[in-house]
């Protein structure tokens, strides 16, 4: 994701903390899109998503 600019690493003291860039904040409907969809058509399903079905 680093590699596609989509989050950068800042570093805050000791930790190190990854925010969205705006090119990230236009994915995460995307990502959200396939979340849903994982939850909606395979959740519960381990059979299902080992076949790759």
């Amino acid at each position: 994701m680093r590699a596609d600019q989509l989050i950068v690493r800042a570093q805050e003291g000791r930790a190190t903390r990854y925010r969205l860039t705006p090119r990230g904040e236009d994915a995460v409907f995307i990502l959200l899109a396939f979340l849903r969809y994982g939850t909606r058509h395979y959740s519960g399903d381990a059979q299902t998503i080992q076949a790759g079905r």
